[in-house]
């Protein structure tokens, strides 16, 4: 069965391997030793994990420490054992204070005014897509993850960093629409081109590093399947696409003026209304470094508690993760254990890139299939 890694599927399903194919002669890169500003993705360099105790019934309570905290932004919340992670105290101030932004050299009042002019981009425009995108920022003003501001109330005293760029709507596969920034657009403003935001963008707020493991992952699930001694067990695959994921990750009220649009689809006697969003935005340059800070730690973190054999208790999708169309696997008998060791011996692999958490493991037993879900 050929698979699509980049399909949204939040099942298992599953694929057989062959002896007849050769194994491959090049390992894919091995994990980078850790450095202090290189925290993410190298579970081996860690200190061994202090004592935890047992889970509690409700593993979303705070500690009393935790419970002290100003509230978060967004909908990132680090608790528990992220901040153990070398990377939790990063994760907490991004939850706490929003992502860094530094988005360059003030706009003036004329540039800006130009920003207005050129609008949002002819995808965005067209009337169906104007509608959607209206839909969606009032969803967004809703839910409390931007905001709606008419021109005209602060064309007089607009805030410094304030920098408008087109939107861009895009055909997507499970709506009608997706909406894109065009952060990398570079405004013409008296036959000079303007440094879009992208490239005034400081890089170095970001932890780059944070990217280094994506051009690795399908490397990874290739070399674990061709070396796999057993040639009978399929393997069970999973992928979970965690939806609007640049949208969980704030930043604070101040930096967003980075990132406003004009909202499309006005009249010519309406008023200007831009969309000021308080996360990060699909077609910023920095949004995946920051965003892979969390999920490369989470996934730190889900395969710590796989080789360990941690207990976890029973999440909301378990029977979505565990709808198994069992006519279609060669579901073995379980094979009697002599040791808790020789339970643990099936083949998994847990990899994320960017929001896709993808799953691999050879294995037929529905409870450790349960422990991987």
């Amino acid at each position: 069965m050929l698979i699509s890694f980049f399909a949204m599927f939040t099942f298992f399903t599953t694929i057989r391997i062959t002896p007849s194919v050769a194994p491959p002669t090049t390992s894919p890169p091995t994990r980078q030793p850790c450095r202090p500003d290189t925290p993410f993705r190298t579970p081996r360099c860690r200190s061994p994990p202090r004592p935890r105790p047992q889970p509690t019934t409700n593993v979303g309570d705070l500690t009393p420490l935790q419970s002290k905290l100003p509230p978060f932004k967004g909908l990132m919340y680090p608790r528990n054992e992220i901040l153990d992670h070398p990377a939790g105290p990063i994760l907490l101030q991004y939850a706490l204070d929003g992502c860094p932004v530094d988005c360059g050299d003030d706009w003036t009042l004329e540039q800006l005014e130009a920003a207005i002019r050129n609008g949002a981009h002819a995808s965005a425009n067209i009337p169906e897509a104007a509608e959607a995108c209206k839909k969606e920022a009032l969803e967004r003003v809703n839910e409390g993850s931007c905001r709606l501001v008419n021109w005209d109330d602060i064309k007089h005293k607009f805030p410094k960093n304030l920098k408008i760029s087109p939107l861009a709507a895009v055909p997507h596969k499970s709506r009608k629409y997706r909406m894109i920034l065009d952060l990398s657009f570079q405004l013409l403003v008296n036959g000079k081109r303007l440094e879009s935001v992208n490239d005034s963008s400081d890089k170095s707020l970001a932890k780059q590093e944070a990217m280094y493991e994506l051009g690795n992952v399908i490397p990874r699930i290739i070399w674990t399947m061709a070396l796999a001694k057993d040639k009978t067990t399929p393997f069970m695959f999973t992928k979970v696409d965690l939806k609007d994921g640049y949208w969980r990750m704030a930043v604070n009220e101040i930096d967003a003026w980075n990132f406003a649009y004009v909202l499309p689809g006005a009249g010519p006697d309406d008023p200007v209304q831009l969309v000021i969003p308080d996360a990060l935005q699909m077609g910023w340059s920095e949004s995946p470094p920051f965003f892979c800070a969390a999920t490369e730690t989470a996934r730190d973190i889900i395969d710590e508690k796989m080789r360990e054999n941690i207990f976890v208790p029973e999440q909301p999708m378990e029977n979505i993760m565990m709808d198994i169309n069992w006519s279609a696997v060669n579901k073995l008998p379980n094979q009697p254990t002599t040791s808790e060791t020789d339970n643990r011996k099936f083949l998994s692999l847990i990899e994320v890139y960017i929001d896709d958490f993808i799953g691999v493991i050879q294995s037929t037993d529905e409870s450790q299939l349960l422990q991987f879900s």
